[in-house]
């Protein structure tokens, strides 16, 4: 198996204002890390380059967060390719080895005119992947609960990336933003499952809908919907799992 692994520090722009590393900034390292390792495997590719990967799917568990200052380090590796799907895992580790955080992730590899690809059998051998790891494969459930709305967002010129749509890690931001006050004061996210299901783009508003907190096998968690200009219009979805700060 080939991990990838880069040496990151975590700096105050990363940090809330507990000193914590914020989550957006572990999924931004994340990406980062991905993208590293792809632009290292393509520089001597000689097959077809019209493709690009995007993110559909995230399963992250955090262990701790980081803090200012902290030097982290962040392995990345493929653990499979399906048609058009790619999976890829992600390790933080701390300065020690501790593991800090583990996410399972799934990828879709697009044309440059944004139709679905299949992928090639030469470009997963890029990868050197091996069989046996973790896969995120099964598909999350939208789940039917008693949303409401908790805050609106509007789509900046700073949240498009260089696709052209909004960054996979400002929907982030934005569960982290609509989370009630006294909630996010209190606990912490342990866990986070996340699907994507259509672009959102520049001068979009978009509304993120929770539901109240649920207990499931002794688990709290709040469901979620990104919801564009229309009820119909579902931009991603998934779950929270939140923890007291006790």
């Amino acid at each position: 198996m080939s991990k990838y692994r880069n040496e990151y520090k975590v700096l105050r722009y990363d940090c809330n204002y507990k000193s914590n590393m914020k989550l957006e900034a572990m999924f931004e390292h994340m990406i980062d890390n991905a993208v590293n390792q792809n632009n290292f495997l393509m520089k001597d590719f000689s097959g077809d380059r019209d493709f690009y990967w995007i993110v559909y799917q995230w399963d992250v568990d955090i262990l701790r967060y980081p803090k200012e200052g902290e030097k982290i380090f962040i392995d990345t590796y493929a653990t499979g390719f399906y048609k058009f799907y790619a999976y890829r895992n992600f390790d933080i580790y701390d300065k020690d080895e501790n593991l800090c955080l583990k996410a399972k992730s799934k990828w879709l590899m697009l044309s440059k005119d944004f139709n679905l690809k299949r992928i090639d059998e030469d470009v997963a051998n890029l990868y050197d992947y091996e069989k046996g790891n973790e896969v995120l494969k099964r598909n999350f459930k939208d789940e039917d609960d008693d949303y409401k709305l908790s805050k609106t967002f509007d789509v900046r010129r700073s949240d498009i990336d260089s696709y052209m749509h909004v960054s996979n890690t400002k929907y982030i931001n934005w569960l982290i933003e609509s989370i009630p006050l006294d909630i996010y004061r209190n606990n912490k996210i342990e866990k986070i499952q996340i699907t994507y299901k259509n672009q959102t783009k520049y001068n979009d508003s978009v509304g993120i809908y929770m539901s109240n907190i649920k207990t499931l096998d002794n688990k709290n968690i709040i469901n979620y919907r990104i919801i564009g200009k229309t009820s119909k219009d579902t931009k991603a979805y998934g779950k929270i799992y939140i923890i007291s700060n006790e």
